[in-house]
């Protein structure tokens, strides 16, 4: 499959983590490539927040690499480091080959990171960018990265807006919606929310989005799970991180509410494939049953074991602007 299908890509992280080691055999190169950079040469200018303004310069890259360890910048790089579009289209070639035959996403991710970088430092803004954008966006989301796909997608809703720029609007904004629920961001929601159109809304990717998000806040917790087995695109991905949240909380709701006991079978549509699955989950969890065929639990003496049940962590921010 390839690299920029958004369809099928095969599920093959094997440690996100490893990419800091893979920077840190680059750290001594990328220093010293930025301690002989000529930016001084360029006039520098910064954003009220004290940020380098990428937009008012302007650099063009001379470099013909196709590939480049991705190092956070402090001034305006050395040309001679940074790709030129034509450049950076070899290099994406270059990236969908090698995720095809190797599909390393510490690798790949690291590659485009740069790739971007590079992009952001020429103000390159154009159809290609938002075929990158998408592109790493996808893998990110694959692969369980899900800050590299907010920076992706956070960049693809400013590239969609300018006049000319073509993508896929509606897939992604319908991961918007699901990553302001897997953020429960209610502010980063209501932002996205305003700028909801009538043609997205009538999409049947965006449509299928808004009902997760009513399922969501309307704590229907079957329907929720009932919608995940039937997706458009990638939403399993987010729809993955989640659904371990939504469970805990059907179980907090439901040994509140219902008296005396709960069967088995009433817990397994919250995402477990069969009786078998859910008993497991159950037990991994330190639920009592009240029978020998572990098929039903006394809500009011679990409802307690439910309270303690601890939610995933969220922390997939990142401080980048590339």
């Amino acid at each position: 499959m390839m690299l920029y299908s958004g369809n099928d890509l095969n599920d093959t992280q094997n440690n996100i983590n490893k990419r800091n080691q893979r920077f840190g055999i680059y750290s001594a190169t990328s220093a010293a490539s930025l301690s002989t950079s000529t930016g001084n040469q360029h006039h520098q200018t910064y954003t009220d927040s004290g940020e380098l303004d990428w937009d008012s310069m302007t650099i063009k890259g001379t470099s013909t690499d196709l590939e480049k360890p991705y190092l956070r910048l402090t001034s305006a790089p050395d040309p001679s480091t940074v790709r030129p579009e034509p450049t950076l289209r070899k290099t994406f070639d270059h990236l969908k080959r090698h995720w095809k035959d190797k599909q390393d996403y510490t690798y790949i991710c690291e590659q485009f990171r740069s790739m971007r970088q590079d992009m952001r430092v020429q103000n390159i803004k154009n159809q290609f960018s938002i075929d990158v954008y998408e592109a790493h966006a996808r893998l990110a989301m694959e692969n369980g990265d899900l800050g590299q796909f907010n920076q992706c997608q956070t960049q693809l809703f400013e590239l969609y807006k300018i006049p000319g720029n073509k993508g896929k609007v509606a897939e992604f904004f319908a991961y918007r919606i699901l990553y302001c629920i897997f953020q429960n961001n209610s502010t980063d929601m209501t932002k996205t929310f305003s700028e909801l159109t009538q043609d997205l809304a009538a999409q049947e990717c965006v449509k299928y989005a808004l009902k997760i998000r009513a399922a969501f806040y309307d704590n229907n917790f079957i329907r929720y799970f009932k919608l995940c087995q039937s997706t458009f695109n990638m939403e399993n991905y987010i729809l993955d991180k989640i659904s371990p949240r939504i469970r805990i909380t059907a179980l907090q709701v439901m040994t509140k509410a219902v008296r005396p006991t709960i069967l088995l079978e009433q817990i397994t549509p919250l995402g477990f494939a069969n009786d078998k699955e859910a008993r497991e989950y159950l037990e991994k969890h330190s639920f009592k049953f009240t029978d020998k065929n572990k098929t039903e639990f006394d809500t009011k003496l679990n409802h307690p074991i439910a309270m303690k049940m601890e939610q995933p962590v969220i922390n997939v921010i990142t401080n980048d602007k590339f």
